[in-house]
């Protein structure tokens, strides 16, 4: 780990205003005794500000498009917490979480209102500084907690799952627990931590939204101005009101070093906002991102539901989104959203969809990135995470990534202190120039899935070597030469789960193609994607393919919730294990509780999987009909992943047509683990073995 020379020199450094790392060794006894000051000591800004103190600000900024079409230049609410000593000469950058979901209308409380706060001393110091890096260890009780309720109120819709799952992670307070302890959806830590050490910290209202004017479009140029507009606000390129209508700017405190952050539409934002290019961010960390939105409703032209979703189009999220006084200003647009049939007539990459896909404008990059991906999200695939990944370390961009085995969730609550550690340490090196070696250390983290509380590092993602196997007439995996054969399967995905039709690799199902492994005789594991190469002939309604990836052999696994629904519930009905991280004040504790994993033995599981309408097998951007039963030649890619498959298990590839699942569960919730259309059941899949084959990305062991 590098070592910077002033950090050599001393145990601790006092820096007046947010001043480059070479600066601080040239600031003066006279001046850090006049101005107030960050504090640095072991590479880390140290809380020495009043979070008890902060002020707090609305700002209204002005953007640069009117999507409501009022005549009138859209503008976005930021809401911020600034240490009180930036009005009196302290500089500080700004870290934000831009977002739909704050209001009324998600259930989701603003986390930086207007402080109401009584003083409270026993509480407002720092307490019990663990390991010596200032995260705070203990905790308030707060009675009446009980364990969440992990579905809460689901809708068929795409915000209604994103709540569900800001609820699971974060605590909603619509549908979790009583204030106090986690129970807010921006991250409940966060402000306590990083105002003290010399951050503003800011939420932001995305267009059409809470107290934003304008319209939600879903992943447009558009709705990302709005997020610019504030990094130029910051920057002095942009005009601010306060909610009195008075101008204000943050020339007498922001450096205007900028980070966004956030989780799944929250974490999309970044991710947009820096394909712009726009100065000032320095960084960001997306959490789930969506980095191609085609690819959050379609894949390889298969058309697909988010999380298992029944409603496909744009238009229902925008909808669900536009919250401005009851979703009445925005009718109009989200109608003609609804209208514009190019985004759902297929799932074919229109131009619609090109207008919603960041990857073409990754080149304009110019700020650091944190990723972070659970491998078992089927809501924002991981493919919208690793091919930003991919980008970023081909070209050098500076980075970390962590991969984790879960769903749809922030990785505080899975590895607190860590991800605490790291977060801190890159906000202080990208924003306050601090050089304490967060960019020396290893750039990847991944989670194992056979001992959860074990974590590997590594330099580069995927460290994979392929392994081309031939689908063999035996039903068998092999790198040898396969006899051809013709293998016939009759899709019965409308009613069966996948997970059914993978069960059992000794017994013969015709509703299923399975091709498995030899027991392996060590450790694999997996790392990126399987790629597929199939000859194969679809006759009936269903132009759908999947290839499933699944581990055979008896262990204890993660699984689902007995909803289906999760892989992790937080341990909410135990206070003993709540972590606080940050200053504590009367009303907000910045606690939260770490997550445990639903587990169970079981014979099987499905470790990815990947889709393909077989009318897209030239381009996703073009249908070309198939004829029944007719040969043609298909390949495609699972999602990416990282797993491990035990001495002695089988690695299957299972190939259906349909990966759908019954409508309902016994509770009368709509099933969550549903991906593709259900087509009427019959259609015949007919695979020809010997040039059919399946890549496996190999990063150790031996098949």
């Amino acid at each position: 780990m590098r070592t910077s020379a002033y950090l050599r020199a001393a145990t601790a450094v006092t820096v007046a205003g947010a001043l480059s790392a070479p600066a601080l060794i040239a600031v003066a006894p006279a001046q850090a005794a006049s101005v107030p000051a960050i504090r640095v000591a072991n590479g880390e800004t140290q809380p020495v500000f009043s979070f008890n103190d902060a002020v707090y600000q609305v700002v209204n900024i002005e953007t640069t498009v009117d999507t409501d079409h009022d005549g009138r230049l859209d503008t976005v609410q930021l809401r911020l917490k600034r240490p009180r000593e930036t009005e009196s000469g302290l500089k500080v950058p700004t870290i934000i979480e831009p977002a739909p979901y704050y209001g009324p209308s998600y259930g989701r409380t603003s986390k930086l209102t207007q402080p109401t706060y009584t003083s409270a001393p026993e509480v407002d110091a720092v307490i019990a500084e663990r390991r010596g890096n200032g995260h705070n260890k203990e905790y308030d009780k707060t009675s009446g907690d009980s364990p969440i309720d992990v579905l809460g109120e689901r809708a068929r819709e795409e915000r209604a799952s994103d709540r569900a799952a800001d609820a699971m992670v974060s605590g909603d307070p619509a549908v979790a627990k009583p204030a106090g302890a986690g129970n807010l959806t921006y991250e409940n830590h966060f402000d306590n931590y990083f105002v003290p050490r010399g951050y503003a910290v800011a939420e932001l209202d995305m267009l059409g939204t809470n107290g934003s004017t304008g319209c939600a479009s879903i992943g447009t140029p558009e709705e990302t101005q709005g997020v610019v507009a504030a990094v130029d606000w910051l920057n002095g390129r942009t005009r601010g009101w306060d909610v009195n209508g008075d101008p204000v700017t943050a020339a007498n405190w922001s450096t205007g070093s900028v980070a966004l952050k956030g989780k799944s539409y929250d974490g999309t934002l970044p991710i947009a906002a820096a394909t712009t290019g726009v100065a000032g961010l320095k960084t960001i960390t997306t959490v789930a991102g969506i980095s191609n939105w085609y690819e959050w409703y379609r894949e390889n032209g298969a058309v697909r539901g988010p999380q298992g979703l029944a409603t496909v189009e744009p238009a229902n999220l925008a909808g669900g989104n536009s919250t401005r006084d009851g979703n009445t200003i925005c009718a109009d647009e989200v109608a003609a959203l609804r209208g514009d049939r190019s985004a759902r007539a297929s799932g074919d990459y229109t131009d619609f969809w090109a207008l919603r896909n960041s990857r073409p404008d990754f080149g304009k990059i110019k700020a650091s990135v944190f990723i972070a991906q659970g491998t078992e999200d089927y809501n924002v695939t991981p493919r919208q995470s690793t091919e930003l990944w991919k980008y970023l370390q081909d070209n050098g961009i500076p980075r970390k990534m962590w991969l984790f085995q879960g769903a749809h969730l922030r990785p505080v609550q899975l590895r607190g202190e860590e991800w605490v550690r790291q977060q801190h340490r890159w906000y202080d090196h990208w924003l306050h120039g601090i050089e304490n070696g967060i960019t020396a250390e290893p750039k990847v983290d991944v989670q194992s899935n056979v001992d959860f509380a074990t974590w590997t590092t590594q330099d580069a993602w995927p460290a994979a070597k392929g392994v081309k196997l031939k689908l063999t007439r035996e039903g068998g995996l092999s790198t040898r030469n396969a006899g051809k054969a013709l293998q016939t399967m009759v899709d019965k995905g409308r009613t069966h789960t996948a997970d059914e039709l993978a069960a059992d690799p000794g017994a013969a199902n015709p509703n299923r193609l399975l091709y498995v492994s030899e027991p392996l005789a060590s450790d694999v594991r997996l790392s990126g994607e399987v790629e597929l190469s199939v000859r194969a002939a679809l006759d009936g309604s269903s132009p759908n393919l999947a290839a499933l990836v699944v581990d055979y052999g008896t262990a204890v696994r993660s699984t689902y919730s007995p909803e289906g629904d999760w892989t992790y519930t937080e341990y909410a009905d135990d206070t003993s294990r709540t972590v606080c991280f940050g200053q504590r004040i009367t009303g907000d504790s910045g606690c939260a509780f770490p997550l445990k994993v639903f587990t169970r033995t079981t014979d099987h599981k499905v470790v990815s999987r990947g889709f393909m309408d077989a009318n897209n097998r030239y381009s996703i951007a073009r249908t070309d009909h198939i004829a029944d039963g007719e040969p043609y030649s298909f390949s495609w890619t699972t999602q990416p992943a990282d797993y491990v498959f035990r001495k002695g298990h089988r690695i299957g590839i299972v190939i259906l047509s349909t990966d759908a699942a019954p409508a309902m569960l016994s509770n009368g919730k709509p099933y969550a683990r549903s991906f593709s259309l259900r087509y009427p059941e019959g259609t015949r899949l007919t695979v020809q073995t010997g040039p059919s084959s399946v890549t496996l990305p190999i990063a150790s062991g031996t098949l």
